[in-house]
């Protein structure tokens, strides 16, 4: 197994300030979500040794990016390397692109004759996620986390800004958005890819998102 060091922090914020006055009282509303969980390196309960890290992927209108978790593909300098998730413990996406055409899609199907769907986040079942422009999602599951099968998890991303501007309730005199999306995954990964050949990155890696 490659020497790895690796923590994460997850953290979903939303802060609000309401501000009034009237004749009587100043009124002075304010909270916090502030909800967050941190990961020590490992492989037990809150604890990863694997990170995907996706940015700036960009996406036609109608096309559409598939991730197998046994054997997601990690960009690099020299190309890229594959990570074999056997357990995901924490997942985020952001549609980085503005406008009111912007929206992609996410869900969960088998693909390419895997075996499983990545569909505990959606209740399991096939899911169906919409994020429009700047918007974001994630799931977390920091104790046992979700299993990836040997035969895989398949999760995808639609660019569906096209059938937003020409479905049910379309918005006139918009044009099809190409989208651009982030992506963040960290959880345990088994000592070899499914083809039987060794993995053999080494990475000191800090991961930090908020949504």
């Amino acid at each position: 197994m490659s020497s790895l060091n690796t923590t994460a922090t997850t953290k979903h914020d939303f802060t609000f300030q309401q501000i009034g006055t009237d004749a009587n009282a100043v009124v002075n509303r304010q909270g916090s979500l502030g909800q967050s969980v941190s990961f020590t390196s490992g492989t037990g309960f809150q604890q990863i040794n694997a990170v995907l890290d996706l940015q700036n992927i960009p996406l036609a209108t109608g096309t559409t990016y598939t991730i197998n978790f046994s054997r997601a593909e990690q960009p690099a300098v020299d190309g890229k390397y594959i990570i074999p998730f056997s357990n995901i413990k924490s997942f985020a996406i952001a549609n980085n692109t503005t406008g009111t055409a912007s929206e992609i899609q996410l869900y969960a199907g088998t693909s390419n004759g895997q075996s499983s769907a990545f569909q505990e986040p959606f209740a399991y079942k096939t899911g169906g996620v919409t994020l429009k422009g700047q918007s974001s999602w994630s799931y977390t599951s920091p104790y046992v986390g979700t299993t990836v099968p040997t035969g895989g998890f398949t999760f995808t991303i639609k660019n569906t800004s096209v059938e937003h501007v020409t479905g049910v309730g379309a918005t006139t005199g918009l044009a099809p958005t190409p989208v651009s999306f982030n992506l963040m995954a960290v959880g345990v990964s088994g000592s070899q890819d499914p083809n039987g050949t060794p993995t053999t990155f080494t990475y000191d890696y800090e991961l930090t998102y908020k949504v």
